[in-house]
């Protein structure tokens, strides 16, 4: 069967090279932009981990033409990584007001529990209250169980390790955080 008269169907599912082109500039631009966030922001987006230690190599490299070899790396391997979710991701990074707010709500969330949840499914219409309720659960058991170790480690001297502990986010706040920043990204 010639080209000529491949049934219309499949006109559907053809891309072009033109477009295959066009889609792996769009990624390395969007693997480029990435490379500017910081070090802790990257660690936050849904990337696997050889991409991200892609992005903390290309923070190392000086040399131009090694530094255009290593973007058309990232953008091979950002070929892999799921675009949208990316770029959701990357909104509320690129605005530090939303990132304060959300950063304000997890708070409140933490402190305040199921009386703050109403607020915030009034806040962000597609959230579904038992999901949020769970991940303000799991945020308040590890907090919980942060502080009391924070307290014996200040009774039992241990003060500098207990400050480290302090200021990382436990794994249950984070994946807290990540959720409102889904939810911020589904509402804008």
């Amino acid at each position: 069967m010639s080209l000529r008269n491949l049934p219309e169907e499949d006109d559907e599912f053809f891309i072009s090279r033109a477009d295959k082109k066009r889609s792996v500039d769009r990624l390395q631009a969007l693997g480029e932009r990435l490379a500017e966030l910081s070090d802790r922001q990257l660690k936050q987006l849904p990337i696997d981990d050889m991409l991200l230690k892609a992005f903390l190599d290309m923070k190392k490299i000086k040399a131009n033409e090694a530094l255009r070899r290593h973007k058309q790396y990232i953008g091979k391997l950002m070929r892999h990584a799921d675009e949208a979710a990316l770029l959701a991701a990357m909104h509320p990074l690129k605005n530090p007001a939303l990132q304060r707010q959300l950063d304000l709500i997890q708070e409140r969330l933490i402190q305040q529990g199921d009386a703050y949840i109403g607020e915030v499914l009034s806040r962000f219409p597609a959230a579904d209250r038992h999901t949020l309720r769970q991940y303000v659960r799991q945020a308040q058991q590890e907090f919980t169980k942060l502080k009391t170790a924070k307290d014996s480690a200040n009774a039992n001297g241990q003060a500098d390790v207990a400050a480290d502990e302090a200021e990382q986010p436990t794994p249950a706040q984070h994946r807290l955080w990540l959720h409102l920043r889904e939810l911020a990204a589904i509402n804008s």
